[in-house]
């Protein structure tokens, strides 16, 4: 589930890098728009002709500056570290619903279908966030721009997608993606363990934020997972994992070394193998309470060596990490279920994943 995905020939991404627009950036920002507006003042120092046009053009350019400046300081505050969450309890579709409304205008439709969703978060940035995706939107999008939040995912959760038609150039020139309103968007996700997708393609682009922090963890009447002991950094704690005992195996090298990292700082104890083999003859000795293991060895064995290991503990817990496809789903094999990981992205959904999965084993 990297921040910023690519698909095909197709598509292209920016880098996290690129999104975070430093204050060079921004005082350039700043400075063209007021050179802008400087122009314009002397045009109609010229003369009455076309005045109240202009005013209205310079009253926006004006506000566009105001608005660069305000996203600076945030921007800044978060990359400095002073950023600190509040906990508050969020009705994401009502925040959606009145950010829509503040960027809606006569050239651009927005198609809206939302479900409720409730999530815990920071007030004040959450509104942000969502203030500077949709401005960043308006900004590109040609027409219209299809607005959806549903619950889905695993563990369930809530997902805004934006897929809008853009300005070729934008495409041709993809840096100009990194606006910033795009700037705050990368940095508020960040802040507040809100995952960032970016895909671009020659004629649309398609944005998704995942809120990973539910607030009622229900959906049509029916209890889901409840993810705040299973949250990123900064809304969950990892305590209870010290002492447990998490066995990788993967065929290769770069594989193996990404879960590793992922599962680095959780306090668990991590053995890593190359072959079911060795993994075997490590788990006659002692079982692990959970496994990691990479798709690439083929779902029969995979599966075989999920149902040796079951017979001896029912409560071991699976993890299957694949190239692509969906970033997690819960899958059923031969009777057993496991978890199915997307390569993408393994240092955000891995250690969710495992707080969930062993909190019912390690937690006191």
């Amino acid at each position: 589930m990297e921040a910023f995905k690519t698909s095909g020939d197709e598509a292209r991404a920016l880098d996290p890098a690129d999104a975070a627009i430093d204050a060079g950036r921004l005082g350039a920002a700043v400075a063209a728009d007021l050179t802008t507006a400087l122009e314009q003042l002397e045009r109609m120092g010229a003369g009455a002709a076309g005045a109240t046009q202009e005013l209205k053009s310079l009253l926006r350019q004006v506000e566009r500056v105001r608005r660069v400046g305000m996203i600076s300081q945030q921007v800044s505050r978060i990359r400095r570290g002073e950023f600190k969450p509040s906990i508050d309890h969020i009705e994401l579709t009502q925040q959606l619903r009145d950010a829509a409304s503040r960027w809606e205008r006569p050239d651009l439709l927005l198609q809206i279908a939302m479900e409720p969703a409730n999530v815990v978060s920071d007030g004040p940035l959450t509104v942000a966030l969502l203030d500077a995706l949709l401005a960043w939107a308006a900004g590109w999008a040609t027409g219209m721009v299809d607005v959806r939040l549903v619950q889905g995912g695993w563990p369930i959760h809530p997902r805004l997608t934006l897929t809008f038609p853009h300005q070729e150039s934008a495409w041709r020139e993809p840096q100009h993606w990194s606006t910033a309103d795009w700037s705050l968007v990368v940095h508020a996700g960040r802040a507040m363990g809100v995952n960032v997708e970016l895909t671009t393609g020659p004629r649309a682009v398609i944005v998704s934020l995942n809120f990973f922090h539910m607030a009622n963890p229900v959906m049509n009447g029916v209890r889901v997972i409840d993810l705040g002991d299973a949250a990123p950094s900064g809304f969950g704690d990892s305590g209870f994992l010290v002492g447990g005992s998490v066995l990788v195996a993967s065929p290769r090298k770069p594989v193996r070394r990404a879960i590793c990292n992922a599962l680095r700082g959780l306090g668990l104890t991590v053995e890593a193998y190359e072959s079911l083999d060795e993994a075997r003859k490590s788990c006659s000795r002692s079982l692990p309470h959970a496994v990691v293991c990479e798709a690439a060895f083929g779902d029969e064995a995979l599966a075989q060596f999920r149902s040796d290991l079951r017979s001896r503990s029912a409560d071991l817990r699976f993890v299957s990490v694949a190239e692509g496809g969906a970033d997690y789903q819960c899958q059923l094999q031969h009777g057993h279920a496991f978890v199915r990981l997307a390569r993408e992205g393994l240092d955000l959904t891995l250690p969710l994943v495992m707080r969930y999965e062993l909190k019912g084993i390690l937690a006191p």
